[in-house]
């Protein structure tokens, strides 16, 4: 499945990225520190 929509739950220090299809199913769900998201955002899968 593709991801369609990313949401970021944006906190002081660790966040919660998760991705949704068209269907609003989830697809996938992970944290990470402030330095790793944009490598954890580069390496999804655009729609």
């Amino acid at each position: 499945m593709k991801i369609t929509t990313i949401g970021i739950d944006l906190a002081k220090e660790v966040f919660q990225i998760h991705g949704v299809d068209m269907h609003g199913k989830a697809v996938c769900a992970s944290n990470c520190v402030e330095a790793r998201l944009r490598g954890s955002l580069l390496t999804s899968n655009p729609a």
